[in-house]
């Protein structure tokens, strides 16, 4: 039997496109570390063919009633090559979730349909999902 650790580990240096993506000329992972401060630093890792996608990660606090509300979003743009985003773990996140995904494109507020509300609210929106990962955030 593969026990979970093992199973986590191999999530930490691979992600699998989606179905139905492209053969895949990308990649990404991620770790988890601790600062000197003893704080928590979410480090995802990207291989990408060209530039132009975009990453989005979601933070969940732990054992909340209402997760999506207490979350903490951010998008990074993803360069060509070899690349290291360093995301810090606030102290009331850490022993959470997370998401990451990448994605195909960022499409601004003037491109969204008007009657998007969250694209209209928050003046963009990720669009075609490539690939996804999630973890724990908890201390190595």
């Amino acid at each position: 039997m593969v026990s979970f650790a093992f199973f986590m580990a191999l999530a930490a240096v691979c992600a699998v496109p989606r179905a139905g993506a492209q053969e895949s000329s990308y990649s990404f992972g991620f770790g988890i570390v601790k600062a000197p401060n003893g704080s928590l630093v979410l480090k995802v890792n990207t291989n990408m063919a060209a530039s132009g996608m975009w990453l989005g990660v979601t933070i969940y606090p732990p054992k909340s009633k209402t997760p999506a509300a207490n979350a903490e979003s951010q998008i990074f743009p993803v360069k060509s090559g070899n690349g290291i985003i360093e995301i810090p773990v606030a102290p009331h996140l850490k022993d959470g979730t997370f998401e990451a995904a990448l994605y195909a494109k960022k499409l601004t507020k003037a491109e969204c349909l008007a009657t998007d509300e969250v694209c209209q609210k928050a003046g963009f929106k990720l669009v075609s999902s490539m690939s996804y990962l999630w973890g724990y955030l908890t201390a190595p």
